[in-house]
């Protein structure tokens, strides 16, 4: 049985697509994410673009704390890319949900891009409200 490492790190993971750096919210974003990492008494963030949809919420998976999120957009990202991602998160206690807090649309009838409320998986409910909360606001 597969189960989520004890990560040692202090390091507070955020894992993005490499399309984020041309996003002109991405030094907002970052900043935002270290003033939460000290706050909750991690040393540092680590800016990670891993790989595809599956391969960074895998990776984030087995980290101490951190979030995988990409901003809602009218295209990119469909259930191949997150529905079994989202299943192993659900299994495992981890958070996942669209940008906003709300459960993913798996099942769109208009679509099967799942961008349209952006993606957020997080290795807690405590960083997942945060990432959330900083985005409506």
């Amino acid at each position: 049985l597969w189960k989520v490492n004890e990560a040692k790190s202090d390091n507070f993971a955020f894992v993005f697509d490499r399309s984020f750096f041309k996003d002109s919210r991405y030094a907002e974003t970052v900043s935002s994410m270290k003033e939460f990492a000290v706050k909750i008494g991690l040393s540092k963030v680590e800016e990670v673009q891993y790989g595809g949809a599956a391969m960074n919420a895998m990776w984030l998976a087995q980290q101490n704390a951190g979030c995988y999120l990409k901003y809602p957009q009218e295209k990119g990202g469909s259930i191949w890319d997150y529905g079994a991602s989202n299943c192993i998160y659900k299994e495992l206690g981890l958070s996942v949900s669209d940008i906003y807090g709300n459960e993913m649309e798996l099942n769109r009838k208009e679509s099967t891009h799942m961008n349209h409320n952006g993606i957020l998986f997080a290795t807690n409910d405590k960083i997942s409200s945060f990432v959330s909360k900083f985005f409506r606001d």
